[in-house]
């Protein structure tokens, strides 16, 4: 019997060399099947089933072919946390909560001071073809190439600089909120649980962070439960197990594989830590800038005197309720000015803004267009898993 060749990581596999697999099937059955054969260890078997030595089993192979060779991975941005922090641009400082939890570094500009956040798409999709999570979620094996690497949890929080911390919140347990957590998220009594529609302007700025950076999932004018229960422990501080949350979210992506692919910056930078990064790796995707629409600080309207009034060239208009022994509110030509400064500040970060949001918005124009090509030439494909039920009414 061929020795088997050993993994890359901390120790070889010990399993029995004569495990064996379930059957493999021809084509791809549909996401219940996928989600079955994804909570199965492909790397116990004693040899591979695939030709393509990129492949642990020619299942991976097919699934790579069927979904991941054409799926998108998700375009992550890092955040400008400087115009966040800024008292006269934003009116509250939610970076604080991002660096108390160890998230802040993970959504920057760059890994580390001298080096960007950089991957490979096709890495990344081999990366998911061929992933298995353990039930525990404490250990990862996958392909790189041709070699089958595993890393356990520690490493990935080696890799990532990310401090484990006692009594963390498992948000993927048994974590429930309830009624009264639920509404310290919303302005409004009595909220519509999962709506975007009442939140308070902080929570509403959390979430956006979140989609962006470490909740990489479609949720178009809602929240998920997940999304809320990021997003409140977040809001309210409260530590929870960053390394266990990715790797979950790992499991849920290659278990229903209708979503983009997430975390390729992260992955990279794990790869970089266990040295799998070779040469003729082309780095060619990286980070972009993601400013969102701030919540604006409430100036004060100034209350001017009658005669400063008239001196400006304005009618008085009497306002009924009103007596002449009252006394008047005066300002300073000081207090004018930086109100004047801040109100012009305001104008030209908006003006950035909408420029921005048109940018983005004649982007996602562009990848909904690419998207709805894509899916009708999926559809005219008859082994495409789209058209599973169709083939099996048939």
């Amino acid at each position: 019997m061929a020795k088997k060749k050993s993994p890359v990581g901390p120790s070889s596999v010990t399993s029995p060399e004569d495990a064996e697999l379930p059957p493999e099937s021809s084509h791809m059955s549909g996401f219940p099947e996928i989600k079955k054969k994804r909570q199965q260890n492909p790397y116990i078997a004693a040899k591979s089933t695939s030709l393509n030595p990129k492949f642990r089993t020619k299942w991976q192979e097919e699934l790579y072919d069927q979904i991941y060779r054409s799926a998108k991975v998700f375009e992550h941005r890092y955040v400008d946390w400087s115009e966040i922090a800024n008292p006269d641009v934003c009116a509250f400082d939610v970076s604080i909560k991002y660096k108390n939890l160890g998230l802040k570094r993970l959504a920057t500009e760059k890994s580390t001071e001298r080096e960007n956040w950089n991957w490979n798409e096709e890495i990344v999709k081999q990366f998911y073809a061929t992933l298995f999570v353990s039930p525990d979620q404490t250990r990862m094996d996958f392909m790189i190439g041709s070699r089958h690497c595993y890393a356990t949890k520690e490493q990935f929080e080696k890799a990532l600089s990310i401090e484990p911390k006692p009594d963390s919140d498992i948000l993927h347990g048994p974590y429930e909120l309830d009624d009264d957590d639920m509404e310290s998220l919303y302005d409004v009594s009595k909220p519509n649980m999962g709506s975007v529609h009442g939140l308070k302007p902080e929570v509403a700025l959390i979430r956006k962070i979140n989609l962006h950076t470490f909740f990489p999932r479609l949720a178009r004018g809602r929240c998920t439960t997940m999304l809320l229960r990021l997003t409140y422990a977040i809001f309210h501080e409260r530590n929870f197990d960053i390394a266990n949350f990715f790797f979950r979210e790992m499991s849920e992506v290659i278990e229903t594989p209708n979503h983009p692919l997430p975390y390729a910056l992260h992955i990279f930078c794990l790869l970089r830590h266990m040295k799998l990064i070779t040469k003729d790796m082309q780095l060619n995707c990286s980070l972009k800038i993601y400013s969102p629409q701030l919540p604006r600080p409430n100036f004060q309207p100034i209350a001017l005197t009658e005669d400063e009034v008239r001196e400006m060239g304005y009618p008085m208009i009497e306002q009924p309720g009103t007596y002449s022994h009252q006394p008047q509110q005066t300002v300073t030509l000081a207090s004018v000015a930086t109100n004047m400064v801040r109100l012009s500040n305001v104008m030209e970060n908006l003006q950035k803004k909408v420029s921005a949001e048109f940018e983005s918005m004649k982007a996602h124009i562009s990848y909904l267009s690419s998207e709805v090509s894509e899916i009708k030439s999926h559809i005219k494909d008859p082994h495409h898993v789209l058209n599973y039920y169709k083939r099996k009414r048939a």
